[in-house]
């Protein structure tokens, strides 16, 4: 949607709308469209302030990040933690699971910014315009919870949005996206916060073996908690599947099959080509 040549005409517009928008509430999960949104307010210069949702539906790892990045910009935020699964429709992992996660969260993110004096300011997260066409039924909560979405308002895709992040010195422009751990599950699987806890932190465990091999680029990953785990990930070294195996076996996840696709995504396809073997 957003061509290289129109890039910085679509940075003004962004920056034009968030001015003409304060005061704002920035929902900030920690991930690169909500980073990115912050980021946009600060070079707006812009009334804002940002809200954190502290639960276990948010990888611990991305939580972490999300506070470090707030203190280390210097932004100004309220930390809000909250258990979505204390919501039955949430922990029931339904097709909708993520309209009553999205109601819950902003709906208490509207009585925190009440309960601190900060009411009168506009709501937004960091909703892009690719989001649109995808099958997220959050979308509809936003609506009706009058949420603002700027990136999507200024027709800004992914691939727009990270150009801008790099061009803007945001660090990490090419952070991977990293969906809510409710999404390592099938669809109507009753989940626990133990089971995300395990999930998160064996994940968290694989991502930090790579980093021990920094010449070489740390694939994504994924677990998926089916009949028996899947380890979706992006090509690696085949030598290192005897560590992976070790750490899994850590979180009491083996047996588990190894799924190595080009990339990994919220939710993922069986159909799509891949190349899968077994961890033994």
């Amino acid at each position: 949607m957003c061509q290289t040549d129109v890039v910085e005409d679509v940075l003004w517009d962004l920056l034009a709308l968030l001015q003409a928008k304060a005061p704002l509430a920035i929902a900030c999960s920690g991930g690169l469209d909500s980073r990115f949104l912050c980021h946009a307010a600060r070079l707006a210069k812009t009334d804002f302030l940002a809200i954190h949702v502290e639960g276990p539906h948010v990888p611990p790892a991305e939580n972490r990040y999300a506070l470090q990045y707030l203190a280390d910009m210097d932004i100004a935020f309220l930390n809000l933690p909250l258990n979505p699964l204390d919501k039955p429709e949430v922990a029931a992992n339904s097709r909708k699971r993520c309209y009553f996660c999205k109601k819950i969260l902003f709906q208490s993110m509207k009585e925190q910014l009440r309960h601190h004096g900060e009411a009168d300011r506009l709501l937004c997260d960091g909703t892009n315009f690719d989001d649109l066409g995808e099958y997220r039924p959050g979308l509809l909560a936003l609506k009706e919870e009058g949420i603002f979405s700027p990136l999507a308002a200024c027709n800004m895709d992914k691939a727009c949005l990270r150009r801008l992040a790099k061009a803007t010195q945001l660090p990490n422009p090419n952070q991977p996206s990293s969906p809510c751990l409710l999404t390592r599950f099938p669809y109507d699987t009753q989940v626990s916060t133990d089971e995300l806890a395990r999930i998160g932190a064996c994940e968290e465990a694989l991502r930090t073996f790579f980093t021990r091999f920094p010449d070489c680029p740390a694939p994504n990953l994924r677990l998926r908690i089916c009949q028996e785990p899947i380890l979706q990930i992006t090509p690696f070294s085949p030598n290192l599947r005897q560590a992976l195996r070790e750490i899994l076996a850590s979180y009491k996840l083996l047996p588990c099959r190894l799924l190595i696709t080009e990339t990994v995504s919220g939710f993922f396809d069986r159909k799509e080509d891949h190349k899968e073997l077994p961890l033994l």
